[in-house]
């Protein structure tokens, strides 16, 4: 475990949540439980080395500073799910830059997209983060410019329409629907 990693936190957020080694090989996500934050041992091979710790540090703290209720899955759709996971953490990091503005910067590096015609689920949950982690980035798909007008109040995406949690489950359901009607949430076969 990073030893900066604890003065780090309590430098952004004044807390010292246990840090806790992953030490199952394959496992590279970042989690939270009652024992504290668990880190893995080395940084996915697909994402930007040089602040991965950091910042994935930084985005569970935000959830332990902002994002204090507990979403039940019950009745939800995977797609819905995922969708809620996507738009929490998109909330959590919205909260977290309003407050301390250099995070986005540290953050927007593991928001990297691609753009193609026939994008997959899991690139348009990527794409709908990174406008929503960057509201100057301009996407042209319909989903997620839709997305993007259920998360924020105005367009300029200076205030948040999602304060409370509760209010995801609400704005992942149309977008849950959408994905589904376009036959989408496990294939390539949405288009712009």
């Amino acid at each position: 475990m990073n030893p900066a990693l604890s003065p780090y936190l309590r430098s952004l957020w004044n807390i010292t949540p246990a840090l806790l080694d992953i030490t199952e090989p394959q496992s590279t996500r970042p989690f939270l439980s009652p024992l504290g934050m668990h880190l893995p041992l080395h940084a996915p091979a697909h994402v930007p080395q040089g602040h991965w710790f950091q910042a994935a540090a930084a985005h569970a703290a935000a959830h332990l500073v902002f994002s204090q209720h507990r979403f039940d899955p019950a009745g939800l759709r995977p797609v819905t799910q995922a969708l809620v996971g996507a738009l929490e953490d998109a909330r959590v990091e919205w909260l977290a830059c309003r407050e301390l503005p250099g995070l986005r910067r540290l953050w927007l590096p593991f928001h990297a997209v691609r753009l193609t015609d026939t994008p997959s689920f899991e690139d348009l949950l990527r794409r709908l983060a990174r406008c929503l982690l960057d509201p100057s980035h301009h996407d042209p798909h319909p989903w997620v410019m839709k997305g993007r007008q259920l998360f924020f109040v105005d367009d300029a995406g200076e205030m948040l329409a999602l304060r409370q949690p509760e209010a995801l489950r609400h704005a992942a359901s149309p977008l849950g629907n959408d994905i589904a009607r376009c036959a989408c949430s496990s294939t390539r076969g949405l288009t712009r």
